[in-house]
């Protein structure tokens, strides 16, 4: 289980009520390994309560595969 929403904010609106993209996220990660390589695989999906009229959207789906590098510093 897992969630990484992203919020976003248009500062040059002269309209507070049409600034925010405040999403609600759910999603399922799991780590994958292939030999000794792990790899984090998952996806996403978003939906967005709070979103402007003229830029936002409202819903998504993110996927995501992120190679996990072993520490550098011990």
């Amino acid at each position: 289980m897992g969630r990484t929403p992203v919020i976003a904010a248009d500062w040059e609106t002269d309209d507070s009520d049409d600034r925010w993209n405040m999403p609600v996220a759910l999603g399922a990660f799991k780590i994958h390994f292939f030999g000794k390589m792990s790899i984090k695989m998952g996806a996403e999906f978003q939906w967005m309560p709070i979103s402007p009229d003229t830029y936002g959207q409202n819903w998504n789906i993110r996927i995501t595969i992120a190679p996990i590098i072993p520490s550098l510093f011990k």
